[in-house]
């Protein structure tokens, strides 16, 4: 099922399929790539606003996928800083130390509208670009699915995982 046509089905995961559901490697998830370490905030619950240069229509669970390349220099950097400012140890986010190229976790989008001012500290980025576009802010719930970390080739905008390869972290 779509909403108004956009965005990607929602469906369940793996483990918590009625016993109807068609077996777990027959559906696909969907999922967005982030750089690091922006996909380690998102999954740790820091960074509750993902944003984008487009709304979208979708709302439910989605994949957190992190790509094999960094974020650029000077939105790394600006990361760290804040870290740091916050008392929070930087390095634990740093280059050496987030995981790349991996499904990370689950989140749920429950709400997309233009970014405002008061949204920049949880979106860890200004609610305009270089440009001076705005930004939208993609608002995510608080509860996270941890999944054990499988290699991903992801995309530039939705793309889908096979719901087998997202299994629960274990506790």
């Amino acid at each position: 099922m779509t909403l108004a046509g956009k965005g990607p089905p929602t469906l369940p995961l793996p483990f918590d399929a009625p016993a109807s559901a068609p077996p777990a490697h027959a559906l696909t998830i969907p999922a967005l790539s982030l750089w690091q370490p922006f996909a380690s905030l998102v999954v740790d619950g820091v960074k509750p606003i993902e944003t984008r240069l487009s709304a979208t229509a979708f709302r439910g669970r989605f994949v957190i996928c992190a790509t094999k390349k960094l974020a650029p220099k000077r939105f790394y950097s600006d990361v760290l800083r804040r870290l740091a400012e916050a008392g929070e140890d930087p390095e634990a986010y740093g280059p050496k130390n987030v995981q790349r190229g991996v499904i990370l976790g689950i989140v749920e989008l429950v709400e997309c509208r233009p970014m405002t001012e008061a949204d920049e500290p949880k979106a860890w980025v200004s609610r305009l670009t270089d440009e001076g576009d705005l930004r939208w802010a993609w608002v995510l719930s608080p509860n996270v699915v941890r999944l054990k970390p499988a290699p991903v080739k992801g995309g530039q905008f939705w793309f889908r995982v096979p719901a087998s390869r997202c299994l629960p972290e274990a506790a």
